[in-house]
């Protein structure tokens, strides 16, 4: 996942390159934001798959997109396409729910 992939570059260069593009858009504490995204893209991929309050972790897998494509286009860097993309992937979701073969449909059954 891309906790691992994030831990794995940090091991092998000492860097965390996700850090230095917080830095370079300007955002606040940029090594906090760093991992809350991480975080967010991890465990919230993780509950989308599994269908566990899909709905809540995708809002917030829109609203941590969303700002990837903002900064992104702040910075003039073509991969805000793509954010943007995924950003409407899971404001879809936020809105139409998981389905009734997730984990949440079968509470509701």
């Amino acid at each position: 996942m891309i906790l691992w992939c994030e831990g794995e570059a940090i091991l092998h260069s000492g860097v965390w390159p996700f850090v230095d593009f917080n830095r370079k858009v300007g955002l606040p504490l940029p090594v906090v934001v760093a991992f809350l995204q991480t975080l967010n893209e991890s465990l919230g991929a993780l509950l989308v798959v599994c269908g566990f309050f899909a709905q809540w972790a995708s809002l917030s897998l829109t609203l941590g997109f969303a700002v990837a494509t903002a900064c992104s286009l702040k910075l003039g860097e073509a991969s805000w396409f793509l954010a943007a993309y995924y950003t409407i992937i899971f404001a879809t979701l936020t809105l139409t729910g998981p389905g009734r073969y997730s984990l949440d449909g079968l509470k509701k059954s």
